[in-house]
């Protein structure tokens, strides 16, 4: 808060002036206030924030008294003008505890007003080396929304650099954002201005209101740099604690500093909900063999050099040999042997003893008998169902087909009427009444020709083409355009063809094809004529 006082006497005696007007205006001349002199000759100006260097005058027995904020000296050894760059060291943010040292509880804090205001509590902050107080709650408008979608805006104090129209001026402001960006405008920090913020505001589309929910703490958001260096414990989350050595500081949920008394020997440190604490652990094994477990939290492996012997392996692998104790807890010797535990010389195996064959002997017999090599036995990879019902369903090489059965020609003709066709495409159009539709049968592969021509007139300064055109499965095959200059006039098509299309059972379309350079063209009269030839069957 800014606050200056100003004390007018009489001269020579000194005596206070009660009445005077002093007059109080910016560095530039812009009118503050007039404040009188109380009974004691005082005057007081004061207001939140500061509106920068200020200029205080009065005129007492015709002699006019001026005082100017700007004006520099020195405090013994100090310069005034580094007492800001001393307090800078303290870093950027709300004084913790400047309300209440015990329990630092709203310093500043923004909350919901009434309609489209919020609240700045109570509090102090430090910005740029200089204080911003508020000394009671300040509400603060924000623009309507209207745009149909959500806008942020921040709520900040923002201060005015050195060498600035407006230097020292420090305010409290809204940062309005832009609808739909997402998040609220970046904090300016430059040579000129320096912002802080206090708290994020949600203002969706057509708010009238706002709740708790609408409004994000940033006083002590770290990831905005400004967080104010703690000068006294009252500024830690437990205040009332007892430090010692080998206890933990860290930032709380509140931006404070908050104490982690050191644990025991042996205990590590972890994190649960973002708040670290100190745990005791034990840490075990599983000890197993070829992916099967032989014993699980296992916390002790003691093994002697010559007990734990790694052998040579294949990549990836490790092969470890531990020697066989003589009997329970007790270690194997170097060199020994065992009694009772080979095989004899002769002896036979049955199919059962081996445990990673799951064929039954019955079944493993099937192939007695046997001669195919490898490679004809490989012919049948692949097969899906049973040979011999995909054989029986195969023709005789030798076959006939009746009459009924057979494919028969397909044919359509078309007319356009004169001057009833307009053509305004560039790369190609069917006219109506020039084209014709035929069906192919199911399963029978055509050859399709189409064979036709029109009266063309080429719109003014352009060209007109003509083209045949069949549309066989949905990819048309085009013929070459026909026409040049502007082609008035007959242009008969010789024809286009598509061989091996294969019917469906559905039409497939046949026609000529127009297309103009530019504006409109018109199709006069004309005809088309389409075959489709099925191929031969035996």
């Amino acid at each position: 808060m800014a606050k200056l006082r100003y004390q007018i006497r009489d001269n020579p005696a000194g005596n206070p002036q009660s009445g005077i007007t002093v007059t109080v205006e910016t560095a530039a001349g812009d009118s503050l206030d007039t404040p009188s002199t109380d009974s004691n000759g005082l005057a007081t100006y004061e207001q939140d924030g500061s509106p920068g260097p200020m200029v205080a005058t009065a005129t007492v027995s015709g002699r006019t008294l001026a005082r100017d904020g700007r004006s520099l000296d020195q405090l013994g050894t100090w310069y005034a003008n580094d007492a800001p760059v001393f307090w800078r060291a303290l870093g950027n943010g709300v004084i913790p505890g400047y309300n209440d040292p015990a329990t630092a509880a709203g310093d500043m804090a923004v909350s919901p007003g009434t309609g489209l205001q919020i609240s700045v509590a109570t509090g102090a902050l430090v910005i740029d080396g200089h204080v911003y107080r508020c000394t009671s709650a300040t509400a603060i408008s924000i623009d309507a929304n209207s745009s149909g979608s959500t806008r942020y805006d921040r709520v900040i104090v923002r201060f005015t650099r050195e060498g600035q129209a407006t230097e020292g001026a420090c305010v409290l402001a809204i940062l309005k954002g832009t609808p739909g960006a997402g998040d609220a405008p970046a904090l300016t920090k430059s040579s000129s201005t320096f912002e802080v913020s206090l708290g994020k505001v949600r203002v969706v589309d057509s708010a009238a209101s706002f709740v708790s929910g609408d409004i994000t703490d940033e006083r002590y958001a770290t990831s905005l740099k400004q967080a104010y260096v703690p000068t006294n414990p009252n500024a830690f989350a437990d205040a009332s604690a007892s430090y010692q050595a080998g206890d933990t500081f860290y930032i709380d949920s509140a931006g404070k500093w908050a104490r982690l008394a050191k644990g025991t020997d042996g205990q590590i440190l972890q994190l649960a909900s973002g708040v670290p604490s100190w745990a005791t652990k034990t840490f075990t094994m599983v000890v197993q063999e070829g992916d099967v477990t032989v014993d699980a939290n296992v916390s002790t492996l003691d093994f002697d050099a010559s007990d734990f012997d790694v052998t040579s392996s294949p990549s990836g692998e490790a092969n470890v040999a531990l020697a066989y104790g003589t009997s329970a807890g007790t270690p194997a010797e170097g060199n020994h042997t065992h009694s009772g535990v080979y095989a004899a010389l002769s002896h036979t195996h049955t199919l059962s003893a081996v445990t990673d064959v799951t064929a039954s002997a019955a079944e493993l017999n099937v192939l007695d008998g046997i001669t195919a090599s490898t490679t004809e036995l490989n012919y049948v990879d692949g097969v899906t169902s049973a040979i011999q019902t995909q054989i029986n369903g195969k023709s005789d090489t030798s076959h006939t087909h009746t009459a009924a059965t057979s494919v028969r020609n397909s044919t359509a003709r078309d007319e356009v009427a004169s001057g009833t066709a307009s053509v305004t495409s560039t790369s190609g159009q069917v006219v109506t009444g020039l084209y014709a539709d035929i069906t192919l049968a199911s399963g029978a592969v055509y050859d399709v020709i189409v064979m036709g021509g029109a009266s063309v007139t080429a719109p003014a300064g352009g060209y007109i083409y003509t083209a045949a055109v069949i549309d066989a499965s949905g990819s048309p095959s085009v013929s070459t355009f026909n026409g040049e200059g502007t082609e008035t006039g007959s242009k008969w098509h010789g024809g286009s063809n598509v061989f091996g299309v294969t019917g469906n059972g559905g039409a497939i379309r046949c026609g000529l094809w127009f297309k103009v350079s530019t504006g409109t063209g018109t199709v006069g009269s004309g005809h088309v004529s389409v075959v489709a030839l099925p191929r031969a069957v035996s």
